[in-house]
């Protein structure tokens, strides 16, 4: 980045409000010191584009599981799932209560071979290998339960 670049980017209003949270000292560095910047803002990116990533897999995620759902509350593609999560917090909306409530009346069989779907799209992200885990293991228990009548 040369000056000019650094300049536009500090300009930013974002970039402003993370420089005013931090301490005197390091607003200082940020402000002046064009290698501190670099580096803070390669750190901001890789930060971003993890977060990216993971949101990206939760979305793929939800859309595996509720597409197909009846009167689709999320909608049919995976560019409704994104945007209802651009609106708001998706679990607080009145399509993710519907999903809920599609999915609580779902047969256990379908609800496994969803989860398994999802689960199995997670196959190759390593970042999310502990999820992945735990949601094999939910499956598990609700398929041993399915079979023991349990449910």
């Amino acid at each position: 980045l040369n000056t000019q670049q650094m300049e536009l980017i500090r300009s930013l209003p974002s970039l402003r409000r993370f420089i005013e949270q931090q301490s005197p000292s390091k607003q200082c560095a940020l402000l002046k010191n064009g290698a501190e910047f670099k580096t803070c803002i390669s750190q901001l990116l890789d930060e971003l584009r993890a977060y990216h990533s993971q949101l990206w897999t939760g979305l793929c995620c939800l859309h595996r599981i509720v597409q197909n759902l009846p009167k689709q509350p999320l909608g049919t593609q995976m560019l409704d799932v994104y945007t209802h999560t651009l609106r708001s917090s998706v679990t607080e909306s009145k399509a993710y209560e519907e999903v809920v409530r599609c999915l609580s009346v779902l047969a256990r069989d379908d609800l496994i071979q969803r989860l398994t779907f999802c689960s199995d799209s997670l196959e190759d992200i390593t970042a999310v290998d502990s999820s992945r885990a735990a949601l094999q293991e939910e499956i598990k228990n609700l398929s041993s339960c399915t079979s023991a009548g349990q449910f």
